[in-house]
């Protein structure tokens, strides 16, 4: 059964488009079987003298302990008001192509700089929550259903991804312009959007977009090590906090919004609540099921009174003998059972299994880092077991609501991995100033390689000659075959 991360991800995935380019390859791509592998040309550059002249995160002495979403908002509606005023203001998939994809044109300057200019009063107001380290953002909270949860996120997420390719324009224009100290502060505000829009609602969801955005951020600094004069950028990447986008945070808070799918749901009473009652929060769980089914594979699914009404009837018929039985072996209803309505049976039946099913699935993010990974997988098998049960209404609902661990998890570990990887590659560079080569193994590094987070091994490296090498990740999931980054040293 193919799960969704979260309820709206397939959404997300629509919103998020074609998000940010690769970076600029300099040497033709060649096609394997199903992916694009592409030579990352790499220019020689050692260490700053002072090595914390550059940091892509806000030095202490300059961060603020205000909130940053108050910056962030009016950046978000800056942003869409500009868009509404003028539609000639869109990033087009043309311009996309042109700026992002083509080699670059002194020419592009010019055409990148007139368009951000629409758009300096959004980008001023991301300046200005980049030193506010604090995340206060309480757009949702346990009272809302989970469908206004997902619709109050949907329009930031979407605007988050139009800033960062905003954010991801500047730095091309600073990179190719030889304005390295913008371009530092252009990296830190980007991270800093990532968790912004990671940690906004703290669902699942926001920590998915910020990875994102993190990604095209480091998309950027590989791009720039191709740039001659380019400075090492290997303490800049250090800097950046630990757990900077963690998912365990945002798993443990989708458990907790899961009663929300119908108010009151983990929080029936003791003594019996009656047919009505009980028929009533049914058709309200269908409809919010509804609701999110719609918003998951964006099309309309809409409910009748009278659909939700046959629905609800339907489940009732065939799932109260079953239902009554599961109870029955309850301490707590055992010898009580007989006092319920057949509504009722299905509804408090309901309502332990997802929370007992939602416990055993979720356990696993909650193993220490070193093992989290390696187990993550065992969520998604308990999922598949209680899926494969016999008509299971609790299972049907929290395929779509639960979130899919080991996804969310290996999404985190991605994070991780290309991070290390980018470091590894400033470590290379900062060797290849010093001996106008490629280093023979990581062992000559003076800067130390990071190691892979998928693998918690140094990446794989091989030398082919003085000035190419192979730099190989481990896979992130069965069947990856873009493991190897091809690496050229400039002449």
């Amino acid at each position: 059964m193919n799960r969704v991360l979260t309820p709206i991800v397939a959404g997300l995935l629509v919103i998020a488009g074609v998000t940010a380019g690769r970076a600029q390859v300099t040497v033709s791509q060649r096609e394997t079987d199903d992916s694009f592998v592409h030579t990352l040309v790499i220019s020689p550059a050692a260490e700053p003298q002072s090595a914390l002249r550059y940091q892509f995160w806000p030095p202490l002495h300059v961060q603020k302990q205000t909130n940053a979403m108050p910056f962030f908002s009016r950046a978000v509606l800056m942003s869409t008001t500009t868009r509404l005023r003028n539609r000639d203001v869109e990033l087009t998939p043309e311009r996309y192509d042109r700026w992002f994809e083509s080699d670059w044109k002194p020419e592009h300057g010019e055409e990148i700089d007139e368009f951000l200019s629409h758009y300096s009063d959004s980008l001023a107001e991301l300046e200005r929550a980049t030193d506010c380290m604090l995340i206060d953002y309480p757009i949702v909270d346990a009272s809302q259903s989970l469908e206004e949860i997902y619709a109050l996120l949907l329009p930031e997420v979407q605007e988050s991804r139009t800033l960062a390719r905003l954010l991801r324009l500047r730095a091309k224009l600073e990179m190719h312009s030889g304005r390295w100290e913008d371009f530092t502060r252009t990296m830190q505000t980007m991270f800093r959007l990532s968790e912004m829009s990671g940690r906004a609602g703290n669902l699942l969801i926001s920590r998915l977009v910020g990875m994102m955005i993190a990604g095209i951020t480091l998309e950027a600094i590989e791009e720039a090590s191709s740039i001659e004069n380019c400075p090492n950028f290997y303490w800049a990447l250090a800097a950046l906090p630990e757990g900077l986008l963690d998912t365990r945070g945002a798993i443990d808070q989708e458990v907790q919004v899961i009663p929300n799918l119908a108010p009151g749901l983990a929080k029936n009473p003791d003594a019996p609540i009656g047919e009505v009652a009980a028929r009533a929060k049914l058709r309200e769980i269908i409809r919010s099921y509804s609701e999110l089914r719609s918003m998951s594979f964006r099309k309309s699914d809409s409910e009748t009174p009278s659909m939700s009404l046959l629905k609800a009837g339907l489940i009732v018929i065939a799932t109260a003998e079953q239902s009554r039985e599961y109870l029955r072996r309850e301490t707590r209803w055992g010898d009580r059972v007989d006092e319920l309505s057949d509504s009722e049976c299905v509804l408090r039946a309901f309502a332990i299994e997802v929370d007992r099913n939602a416990s055993n699935i979720l356990k696993w993010t909650w193993l220490p880092e070193s093992i989290r990974l390696q187990n993550s997988s065992r969520s998604e098998d308990e999922m598949r077991r209680i899926s494969e049960e016999e008509f299971n209404p609790a299972a049907i609902v929290m395929n779509l609501i639960l979130p899919a661990t080991d996804a969310a998890c290996r999404a985190e570990y991605r994070f991780k991995q290309s991070i290390a990887r980018n470091a590894t590659i400033q470590a290379i560079r900062d060797f290849a100033a010093q001996h106008d080569r490629l280093p023979e193994s990581f062992d000559e590094l003076t800067l130390p390689a990071w190691p892979d987070a998928f693998s918690n091994e140094p990446f794989g490296y091989e030398l082919l000659t003085p000035r190419t090498a192979n730099l190989t990740r481990a896979e992130r999931h069965h069947g990856d075959n873009a493991t190897n980054l091809p690496l050229e040293l400039t002449e």
